[in-house]
């Protein structure tokens, strides 16, 4: 990726084609185009079936590398796809494969240690309200600094609330994916029907967790900067406690499977409005940069564009 190239805006930006028959892809994120549908449905659908042609080899052969194999490759699969589809809403089509898998890899690595380290420290865990909602505070903090340190460095193409959405989708994917990855690895000792069944359950309510928390505390870190300054504001702070509040109530789980409906819709729901609001923000952007003339083809630095 071109670390500081501008950006032109895309044909998406001027022309965006809604779906006429709703479908749940389309819940989450409107107006996308016909050929990022196609392609994205054709990558759930040939992930599912690797999935589960891994499943029915793991089972069959009962190898230890293929139930590795299993464990790693699964846990990738809902975690990169629900990045990779946040980022094809995005209306500026510069390409930033580098970025997201640097942001990616922070969540992996630097988020999900820290936060492992703390929880032992502070003792938290899941199954009751206080020791979950300090895990869901301990998390989403140590997601959160893994997108401070990202932004240790300026970056001009990451100039819209979108591209914080973005952003905070890949870290806490990557968070998810290690997770889930050591998840699966600890239910060898069960068996390996509980080795598969963890994997295919993490996978499946996936698109409600980590992700999404982190993509409302991105996006309002996004929101509140000031001249191409990120801040910590009370708005700020706020994502944050819901984020971590939603987390906890997950771990906690009160209410059984019906509290993982009621989190993760609850987290969709607010994510798709900050979405809708990015959108907003980038219509307005284009609509004073046509009505200027278009004078330039690229897009300037964050701090230039005028959108705080």
């Amino acid at each position: 990726m071109r670390g500081n190239a501008a950006r032109s805006p895309g044909k998406a930006v001027l022309k965006a084609q809604p779906l006429l028959i709703p479908d749940p892809v389309s819940t989450l994120m409107p107006h996308l185009q016909k050929s990022h549908y196609t392609f994205f449905w054709g990558a759930l659908a040939g992930g599912l079936a690797g999935m589960t042609g891994l499943t029915v080899a793991t089972v069959d052969t009962r190898s230890t590398g293929i139930e590795i194999l299993f464990v790693l490759l699964s846990s990738l699969f809902v975690p990169s796809l629900y990045v990779y589809f946040l980022d094809k809403r995005n209306r500026f089509v510069e390409p930033r494969r580098t970025i997201l898998i640097r942001t990616f890899l922070l969540g992996a690595f630097l988020a999900c240690p820290l936060a492992a380290i703390l929880e032992t420290i502070l003792g938290t865990g899941a199954g009751a309200p206080v020791p979950a909602l300090g895990t869901g505070l301990i998390e989403e903090f140590a997601k959160a600094t893994a997108i401070f340190w990202l932004l240790r460095k300026k970056h001009a193409d990451l100039c819209f609330e979108m591209d914080g959405i973005i952003v905070g989708a890949a870290a806490g994917m990557g968070f998810a994916a290690l997770e889930d990855m050591l998840y699966g690895g600890a239910a060898f000792h069960q068996g390996l029907t509980a080795v598969v069944v963890t994997v295919w359950l993490r996978q499946v309510l996936g698109a409600f967790g980590h992700g999404t928390w982190t993509a409302i505390v991105a996006g309002a870190i996004w929101r509140e900067r000031q001249g191409g300054h990120f801040r910590i504001t009370p708005r700020v702070f706020s994502a944050y406690l819901v984020a971590a509040s939603l987390h906890g109530l997950w771990d906690w789980g009160p209410l059984g499977v019906f509290t993982y409906l009621v989190v993760g819709v609850t987290g969709i729901y607010i994510l798709r409005g900050m979405i809708k609001e990015a959108l907003r923000q980038e219509d307005g952007f284009v609509a004073r940069w046509m009505s200027g003339g278009g004078k330039s083809s690229a897009i300037p630095a964050a701090a230039e564009v005028g959108v705080d």
